[in-house]
This record gives structure tokens, sequence and C-alpha cells, in this order.
């Protein structure tokens, strides 16, 4: 790979971790499509596990206080569950061209499902219930370690759970980082984390760590809405991409 992609990359991975500080999600959805034509399904999921735990450390570093371990352990629990089942199913179908297929028409339903469910509110307590939260977390869990992009499904989760800004933030990232840690960790037993995987981390770990940090000045001026109307359309993008040309 040339000089020039690997400045593409470095790049795609700034704005997918100054959308993460300023709208507290977006880091895989926007990196992982990108990343997922110049590399296989597993070694790119793998790459943006690593750097977005980087990048939910520097929010939970300026959220610490907002943390509330108690609430996390169910979905915490379920989550890892989820992440257990990707493993078995990244080992074995994590090379496959027909992934890619599928991680593209996720990504694509993943923006239909949030754009279409942006204005509702959880107004019956639906995600207070036990069995919606073991749902949200292991379903979050196995699409976030098969894909990296189980985002969507925490963030739907504690906004509905967490009225406060700084809560829905520091607890959403504090699971990611719980369930990233926790499958880095299999994959690194398993031997998965490549040279390659390694080379990418360590030359993504500048552009995302720069990128957060200014993504989260701009979290409380930045308008929102406008954030995610981009972050969405690179999403769409991406996946189409994958779709039609991997």
């Amino acid at each position: 790979m040339g000089v020039y992609e690997l400045l593409f990359i470095c790049f795609i991975l700034y704005v997918g971790s100054f959308i993460q500080g300023s709208a507290s999600f977006g880091f895989g959805l926007v990196a992982v499509g990108l990343l997922s034509v110049f590399l296989s399904v597993k070694d790119s999921t793998l790459i943006i596990l690593a750097l977005s735990t980087v990048s939910s450390l520097g929010i939970i570093i300026k959220y610490r206080r907002s943390v509330v371990l108690r609430e996390l352990r169910a979905i915490i629990a379920s989550a890892i569950m989820g992440r257990i089942a990707a493993f078995f199913f990244l080992d074995v179908f994590g090379e496959t061209l027909w992934i890619k297929k599928m991680l593209g028409m996720v990504l694509i339903a993943i923006v239909v499902v949030f754009i279409v469910n942006r204005k509702r509110n959880d107004e019956t307590g639906l995600f207070r219930l036990r069995i919606v939260v073991i749902a949200t977390g292991f379903l979050g869990g196995f699409v976030g370690g098969a894909f990296a992009v189980g985002g969507p499904f925490f963030v739907l989760y504690f906004l509905h759970r967490f009225q406060d800004k700084g809560e829905y933030t520091a607890n959403m990232h504090m699971v990611a980082v719980i369930t990233n840690v926790f499958t880095l960790s299999v994959h690194g037993v398993n031997g998965d984390i490549s040279s390659v995987v390694w080379f990418y981390i360590v030359i993504g770990f500048g552009a995302v760590w720069l990128g957060v940090v200014s993504g989260l000045k701009c979290y409380n001026a930045l308008p929102r809405h406008w954030v995610q109307r981009i972050a969405y359309a690179i999403v769409s993008l991406s996946g189409i991409s994958i779709v039609l040309f991997s």
C-alpha cells in the first residue's frame, strides 16, 4: 500500500474519531466500510475495535464521574455473550467475500433504522425491561464483534436509559471498552492479531486520539444533527461501495 493510501486511511480514522467525540458514536460506522475496501473484514474489525477503544477511553476520561457501573452489569454480560458468538463467526467466515457483502447491507440497514427512529422517544419504559436489555446487549455485542459496528444498538439503549448527556456518553463507552478489550484478548490468544493489524493500529493511534480530542471540544458547540447527517452519508456510501465493488 502506498503513502497516499495510508494518508487517506489516517484521514478516515481521524474523521471517524472526530465524529465519535462530537456525537458519541460513529467511529466504527465511518471507518469499517472504507477499511474493508483495503483489508479483510476480520483485520478491519480488529483494527477498529482497538482504535475505537482508544477513542472511547478519551471520552471516559472526560466524563469519568458519570460512570454508573451498577447499571451496566446486565448489558455487559449479554454483550460479552454476543462477542463470544461473534468470535466463532469471525474465525470461520472473517476472510470470505460474502461477509463483505453482508457488512455492506448491515451498514445500510443501520442507517435506515437510525433515520426512521431518530425522533422517537421511549415513553413506555421499553428499554428498562430485562429481556430488552439482554437482547440489546447480545445484538450489540455480536454485531460489534463481527463487524465493529455494534454501536447503534447501544446508542438506542443508552439514549433512552440515561437522560443526562454525560451519563449517556460515559456509560455507553464504558461498555464499549470492556467488550472491546474482551474481544481483542480472545483474538490475541487465538493468534488473529497479525503484524498487518498491529501496523494499522500503530499508525492510526495518533489520528484517532487527535480526532476524539477535537471532537470532544465540539461536543457542545457543533450541531449534532449535522454531524449525524454527515456520518449517515459516509456510512451509506461505504455500504453501497462494499455491496457493489467487493
